[in-house]
């Protein structure tokens, strides 16, 4: 999205995160537009859905606000989650189904 900006460049270099650390809060804010990007409200889509610039300064900063080790440790959750939900995707409308 915008991390190579390079103000952003800089904030994550002043922050101490070393690569790994970057590599996952750029997947981590990548998964989390995805799912946001698609919601679909009541009355249809937000306008904040139309401002990536906003997700991305909000996301990353309530990341960077965190000890840097939850970056990766909320990565693997989203990793499992997301493997969990495609692993029972084939089960869900069958149960749907049956109620």
């Amino acid at each position: 999205m915008f991390f190579n900006m390079p103000a952003v460049e800089k904030l994550l270099e002043d922050k101490g995160l070393a690569h790994a650390e970057i590599s996952a809060l750029r997947e981590l804010v990548q998964l989390e537009w995805v799912h946001f990007d698609t919601v679909q409200g009541m009355s249809g889509r937000a306008a904040c859905q139309d401002d990536a610039v906003g997700f991305f300064v909000h996301r990353v900063a309530q990341y960077l606000s965190f000890p840097r080790e939850s970056i990766m440790a909320v990565r693997e959750f989203f990793r499992a989650s997301l493997s969990w939900l495609c692993a029972m995707a084939w089960w869900l409308p069958i149960r749907r189904a049956a109620t």
